[in-house]
């Protein structure tokens, strides 16, 4: 029982005391929370439900206790001891379950990697297995990518063929909840182009400050769309267009403008630059 000034103090009051006072001088931890308890019947029986959270808690041990108090004429008390255990475990992260790595042409080889984070508090042991699809690979098959940072799984795509492939990557992981991911992957093989360059080399003669325009072909006679672009190297030599694309067995012109503007007497040599997929 407890008394204030002589005065006797109901006694659920004093056991709503007494359970702040225990309260205090032994708060529960953040990480667990309890319900209120059922009422149990003598001789009966009866549960109740405990939550724990690691959120936003580091590896190690974290001690705790839940405390069953009896009815509010009783000054019974029943503490139960709660540990928790929070190991340091691999965290994995994939942008998305696609990978497209685009067209690539028949015959060759595109390469490309697929960023894997690791968001947990220890390495990640990663095994990468291409599981279907002949055109794609993966090597190495085995990386480890530390806590906190981003590794690449190196992927190629070779198509033998002109249309759309497909195909499927196994990523078995160290991470407790995301031991085994899927990613799809994706990429279409298409015809190759090739580069023709029409006319012998370029030649002009203009007065000093004079111009001259002359025509140069590019053409593709593969079977796929060539991409180009042209570069010169000399101010007093311009293209038009620097670029674009070309259909198959097709060719486009070019209008190479010579301008001797501010040249001096003299012969002039200079080069154009073409690069094309």
């Amino acid at each position: 029982y407890m008394r204030n000034g002589g005065v006797d103090i109901d006694p659920e009051a004093a056991t709503n005391i007494m359970q702040a006072f225990l309260e205090a001088i032994h708060p529960h931890p953040q990480w667990m929370t309890a319900s209120a308890g059922p009422s149990i019947p003598p001789q009966g029986s009866g549960s109740g439900e405990i939550q724990i959270s690691s959120q936003g808690l580091s590896p190690g041990t974290y001690l705790g206790e839940v405390v069953i108090h009896g009815p509010s004429d009783s000054r019974a008390t029943l503490a139960l001891p709660v540990t928790l255990e929070i190991i340091a475990a691999a965290d994995v992260s994939v942008p998305g379950d696609v990978f497209d790595f685009g067209s690539t042409v028949v015959g060759g080889t595109k390469e490309d990697s697929l960023p894997i984070s690791n968001l947990g508090q220890a390495p990640l042991e990663i095994e990468a297995t291409v599981t279907d699809g002949a055109a794609f690979s993966s090597s190495p098959e085995r990386i480890t990518v530390p806590a906190g940072n981003t590794g690449l799984v190196p992927l190629t795509f070779s198509p033998t063929s002109v249309g759309t492939f497909s195909g499927e990557l196994q990523l078995i992981t160290n991470d407790p909840d995301e031991d085994t991911l899927l990613v799809s992957l994706l990429g279409e093989g298409i015809h190759a182009p090739v580069l023709s360059l029409g006319g012998s080399p370029l030649s002009a003669a203009a007065l000093p400050g004079g111009e001259k325009h002359k025509v140069f072909a590019v053409g593709n006679t593969g079977l796929g769309n060539l991409l180009f672009t042209v570069a010169g190297n000399d101010p007093w030599l311009t293209v038009t267009p620097v670029g674009g694309t070309i259909p198959p067995n097709t060719a486009v012109e070019l209008d190479v403008h010579l301008q001797a503007r501010n040249l001096a007497e003299g012969d002039y040599v200079s080069t154009l630059h073409v690069t094309s997929n």
